[in-house]
């Protein structure tokens, strides 16, 4: 069985991003209206140096912005995202 492993990140805390590599883990990261994206720009950068995999949760802005590996929609979302129907 092979299981992969996904780290969760909604905060700008301190993460270890070696252990994440060393894992071969992948990296969600969950963008909180009350931070700035600039603080997201950070732990973006953090993964494409570390040549982790990242995913963007439940932003289609951020998706492309960032050219994030993948999107990541989550059980609770509640909004109709209406533009991942023409990809």
């Amino acid at each position: 069985m092979n299981l992969q492993k996904f780290y969760y990140i909604n905060t700008t805390q301190n993460y270890d991003f070696e252990y994440i590599k060393k894992t071969k883990g992948k990296v969600i990261i969950h963008f909180e209206k009350k931070n700035s994206p600039s603080i997201y720009h950070k732990l973006v950068n953090l993964c494409l140096k570390s040549n982790i995999r990242f995913y963007i949760a439940n932003e289609i802005k951020y998706l492309f912005k960032f050219k994030a590996n993948g999107f990541y929609i989550s059980a609770f979302n509640k909004k109709k995202i209406q533009l991942l129907k023409n990809f």
